[in-house]
């Protein structure tokens, strides 16, 4: 996790919800300013699922090309 200024953000990833959700809890509270969240496109699950690519690909066939997934945010 990064901060608008390029700053890493430290702290603790998880999951909940039966696996089903990540979780961040950030070491120190979160300061104001714009945050931007990258998940690697080559994380998988135990089925082969990646995060930037459609579940239901085969994963032999030519496959369209992973791409990182990126969620933005501000803090107030």
């Amino acid at each position: 996790m990064k901060s608008d200024t390029g700053a890493e953000v430290s702290g603790v990833p998880g999951e909940s919800a039966n696996e089903t959700r990540f979780t961040f809890t950030p070491e120190e509270p979160w300061s104001p300013g714009s945050y931007r969240l990258l998940v690697d496109p080559e994380i998988e699950d135990l089925a082969g699922n990646k995060p930037g690519r459609r579940f239901d690909e085969e994963i032999g066939r030519a496959a369209s090309s992973p791409r990182a997934v990126e969620l933005l945010f501000e803090v107030r």
